[in-house]
C-alpha cells in the first residue's frame, strides 16, 4: 500500500484509478531482476545493464521522478513513488522505469457467463533517460515489459483456460510523446506474437486489440 503521504491530496482520485500498485494483479507485487544484458557502445564503452521489477526505493527513483518533473513531462509522481515499476539500470545507476500493469476485471462474473476472458493491460507511465536515447534501451524495455507480463498471464490464465471459449487481451495507453508511442507500438508487436504462441500452446483463440490514442 501507497502511504497517503506520498501523494498530494489533489491526486488522490488518480492514484485510486492507478490501483492496484503493484504491476501484476495475477501474481501481485514482485521484487526480483529480471534480466541481466551488457550494451556496447559506438565508441567502444560497455556498459552493465540490468531490468528488475519492484527492486528501486522510492529514495532511488526520486532523482529520476524529479527529473521527469523539471523535464516538464506530465508523467510525475503518482506513477512512480510507493507504486511497483519494472526498472532499467544502466552501470548500477536507475536509467528508466515504467509503470504497466496487469489485470483481469470482472473475472468470476465473465466465467459464469461463458464469456471471454479479458485481459488487461495499462501502459500508464515509460520514461527513459534522454541520455540513452536512440541506443535500444527503449526497445530492450519493451520487449521485457511484454515477456513479463505474458509469463505471468500464461501461468494465470493456463489454470483456467478450458473454462473460456477465448481470450481478449487490451492493450491500453494515453500518449504524451512520440517516443511513448514507439514504446506502446514496439510493446503491442511484441504482445501480438507472444499471444499467438499461446493460443497455439492451449488451443484457445486470443485477440489482441488496442485502446491508445493522444
Amino acid at each position: 500500500m501507497i502511504e497517503s503521504g506520498n501523494i498530494p491530496p489533489d491526486d488522490a482520485m488518480e492514484v485510486e484509478a492507478l490501483s492496484p500498485f503493484h504491476q501484476d494483479d495475477f501474481q501481485g507485487p514482485q521484487k526480483r531482476i529480471l534480466t541481466v544484458f551488457s550494451h556496447l557502445e559506438d565508441s567502444g564503452s560497455e556498459w552493465s545493464c540490468y531490468i528488475s521489477v519492484g527492486m528501486a526505493t522510492d529514495e532511488q527513483k526520486a532523482p529520476l521522478v524529479d527529473e521527469i518533473a523539471q523535464a516538464g513531462s506530465p508523467l510525475n509522481h503518482k506513477y512512480f513513488l510507493g507504486a511497483e515499476n519494472m526498472e532499467l539500470w544502466i552501470d548500477n545507476q536507475l536509467a528508466g522505469l515504467c509503470r504497466c500493469r496487469l489485470s483481469a476485471l470482472d473475472e468470476e462474473e465473465a466465467l459464469a457467463a461463458g464469456e471471454s476472458f479479458m485481459v488487461w493491460v495499462y501502459l500508464d507511465a515509460v520514461f527513459i533517460r534522454p541520455c540513452y536515447h536512440s541506443m535500444g534501451f527503449g526497445e530492450r524495455l519493451s520487449e521485457q515489459c511484454v515477456e513479463h507480463l505474458t509469463n505471468s498471464a500464461f501461468a494465470h490464465i493456463r489454470e483456467r483456460y478450458s473454462n473460456y471459449p477465448s481470450i481478449e487481451v487490451v492493450l491500453n495507453a494515453d500518449f504524451e510523446s512520440e517516443q511513448g508511442e514507439r514504446f506502446f507500438d514496439q510493446m503491442t508487436d511484441n504482445l501480438h506474437m507472444s499471444m499467438d504462441v499461446i493460443a497455439s500452446i492451449l488451443n484457445v483463440p486470443i485477440k489482441v486489440s488496442t485502446d491508445a490514442g493522444y
